[in-house]
């Protein structure tokens, strides 16, 4: 069983999802963070109620109205959880993020060197040895690109050759 609730989970997701599909090349991702976990908190009481008993205790961070009642406690206690998810989701998807440009850049720059040294090649022998090694460069670097696809990533553009 899983440690979050589903509304956890959901919140995670988007997350996610978000940062995949171009959320990475937002300096101001956290602004996009609090949108999704404000659409994620419940609006109707008894949801509310359903979601809270989820947690440890109620909060207050300072977020709670003058002469707060129990659901103020609740839609509070369920932002914060739902925060600390969303943002646990953010630290694991930047990293895969920072993961995939070091496997890119890598790839990349093995498919620059060979195509230098196919530029560099004096004779038809060299030319025909580096257009290989140039090829299976190639096919590595789309070979990537298209499983990091796969997992809903948006590839930056300086990775795709014509």
């Amino acid at each position: 069983m899983s440690k979050y609730t589903a509304l956890q989970e959901q919140t995670m997701d988007e997350v996610r999802e978000r940062y995949k599909e171009g959320g990475y090349d937002n300096k101001y991702f956290t602004d996009e963070i609090h949108e999704i976990v404000d659409s994620n908190v419940p609006i109707y009481n008894t949801e509310l109620l359903e979601e809270v008993v989820h947690y440890d205790s109620l909060s207050d961070q300072g977020l709670l109205p003058k002469n707060p009642d129990i659901y103020d406690f609740a839609r509070v206690t369920i932002y914060e959880g739902l925060c600390e998810a969303a943002y646990e989701a953010f630290n694991e998807v930047e990293q895969e993020y920072e993961e995939m440009i070091e496997e890119l850049d890598n790839l990349l720059e093995v498919c620059d060197d060979a195509q230098e040294d196919y530029d560099c090649a004096d004779d038809d022998d060299d030319k025909q040895e580096f257009s290989e090694i140039l090829a299976d460069a190639e096919r590595d670097l789309a070979d990537a690109i298209k499983e990091y696809e796969k997992d809903g990533w948006e590839i930056p553009s300086k990775y795709v050759r014509g």
